[in-house]
């Protein structure tokens, strides 16, 4: 796992004072690199503000 995914890890792991499984703990490192791609993409190619709603997941 990338070190950034796990100091956001562990940030929230503290907060919320919980001990997560490894299989957890993986998932929730994907769920933040899915975010980081999807922040990619957006800063690529920005969505128009006039785009239509129901186009707004083709993420």
């Amino acid at each position: 796992m990338d070190p950034e995914y796990d100091a956001y890890i562990d940030a929230a792991l503290s907060l919320n004072d919980l001990i997560l499984t490894p299989d957890v703990r993986l998932e929730v490192a994907k769920q933040f690199a899915l975010l980081a791609g999807m922040k990619a993409t957006l800063e690529h190619e920005p969505i128009p503000a006039d785009e239509e709603p129901a186009n707004i997941y083709r993420l």
